[in-house]
């Protein structure tokens, strides 16, 4: 499972539709051969994110995806997004999910995040089921 951040104020419109968001190599480093050899051998899931600043904790729920594909595409000037994920919107997470979300990321950067998913989902679950008991 990745996670992935948007820094743009389109929250809405990219992580709550099916599409196609993209980063830059230069901050993400050589992420996409390796989503491309997992989508090889099964689904692939992120959560989507937005950040209003690279510091400041998501507020709004996390979207679930499932990645359908990964690929370099030309940039459009030095530094450019040079990266492309297609992904497929599955629904919302719990607004909950996003202390979690953030205790994964070691820092602002990068913005995609690799997590393992039996260990995303079982943090989940038991911080899902600690909120609900408060």
């Amino acid at each position: 499972m990745f996670i992935l951040t948007t820094l743009d104020e389109n929250y809405p419109q990219i992580w709550e539709k099916t599409g196609t968001a993209t980063f830059s190599s230069y901050y993400e480093g050589n992420i996409v051969p390796h989503m491309q050899t997992l989508l090889h051998k099964n689904s692939v899931y992120a959560a989507g994110i937005y950040r209003p600043s690279r510091k400041m904790p998501q507020e709004y729920a996390p979207s679930l995806l499932q990645i359908t594909g990964a690929r370099r595409i030309r940039p459009s000037q030095p530094y450019g997004h040079d990266l492309a994920i297609d992904f497929i919107f599955i629904g919302k997470m719990p607004v909950a999910a996003n202390r979690l979300l953030n205790s994964f990321k070691p820092g602002s950067l990068p913005l995609i995040v690799e997590v393992e998913d039996l260990l995303f989902l079982r943090r989940l679950l038991q911080s899902l089921s600690s909120c609900n008991t408060r």
